[in-house]
């Protein structure tokens, strides 16, 4: 999809357009309205894979002195073979993307800052994600996206909860994916995610359909889900001036951790605890969700900022 089939939008952004289905869903624009579109103060940090820092429409985005490699594969710009997968910058482009640039797309966050942490490429993990937890929290970040899961060993999971007591302590909100595996994490528990039914600061999202039912590939829970934002349909960055349709939990998670830098902008005395409670209250309950997740209700941005905003 190239940027000259796009129509430009009152937000500047060319791809703007494309992205209003679930924009609109969420009710991003009037949660817009509440708040100076220059969110950067609130720091989110992406523990993801592969990231292209100079990519045009995150470039004046990502803190370049705070973000790190942990990988030993470097940073690495897109190519067209496509040897790097770009998972982590089409996640921080869900989240950030420069929505006041007259190029692209329009994050969530319309003008933020980002802390790129690169953990491996795609595959197999090849490293302790606590540590890069701990870096994101020590680096200031405010909020976590993690797009990415597993399944740990007993001594992974007490190393991974000791990272995320530690973010808890520092009042820093983590956002985890659910998987795209269709599994009912109440029965076959995936990590990160599954560690919201311990933490207050965890929120395990999953994926809903442009219908606003469950997304056919998430993952969902009773208990070890906590909400559902759009996950398929999405558009996002590919190649410098293209985008591409995407879908997965890996979508659903970045665009709520976005609202979730917003609530923390409209209120910055709200605790980390206090930002999940009102953002699952104030989600769009619906009926075929129920039973499906903690919420039952798809994201709304507009209720939670408006919330935050009031504290209740």
């Amino acid at each position: 999809m190239s940027l000259q089939a796009l129509a430009v939008s009152p937000q500047g952004d060319p791809a703007y357009i494309n992205q209003a289905w679930y924009l609109s869903a969420i009710q991003a624009p009037q949660a817009w309205d509440l708040l100076p579109a220059d969110t950067s103060d609130v720091k989110i940090a992406v523990i993801d894979m592969d990231f292209d820092l100079s990519y045009q429409d995150l470039r004046d985005v990502f803190d370049i002195k705070l973000s790190k490699d942990f990988s030993g594969s470097e940073f690495r710009k897109f190519t067209p073979d496509g040897e790097s997968s770009q998972h982590g910058t089409l996640v921080s482009g869900l989240i950030a993307a420069d929505g006041l640039n007259d190029y692209g797309s329009t994050g969530i966050v319309r003008k933020g800052s980002l802390i790129a942490i690169n953990i491996a490429p795609v595959g197999p993990l090849k490293i302790n994600i606590a540590d890069a937890i701990r870096h994101a929290v020590d680096s200031g970040a405010k909020v976590i996206n993690g797009s990415f899961g597993y399944r740990p060993s007993a001594d992974e999971i007490k190393n991974l909860k000791s990272a995320v007591e530690y973010a808890r302590q520092k009042d820093v909100v983590m956002l985890f994916s659910a998987g795209n595996y269709h599994d009912d994490l109440d029965k076959i528990p995936f990590y990160p995610a599954s560690l919201t039914t311990e933490f207050d600061n965890v929120i395990s999202v999953g994926a809903s359909s442009r219908a606003d039912g469950l997304s056919v590939i998430s993952s969902f829970g009773k208990k070890n889900v906590d909400l559902l934002a759009p996950g398929e349909a999405i558009i996002v960055s590919h190649l410098p001036g293209q985008f591409k349709m995407s879908v997965g939990t890996s979508e659903a998670s970045p665009i709520t951790a976005g609202v979730v830098a917003l609530m923390r902008k409209a209120n910055p005395k709200l605790k980390a605890g206090d930002i999940k409670r009102l953002l699952l209250k104030n989600v769009d309950k619906l009926p075929a969700l129920k039973g499906l997740c903690v919420s039952e209700g798809r994201l709304n941005a507009f209720k939670a900022v408006k919330a935050a905003t009031v504290g209740q």
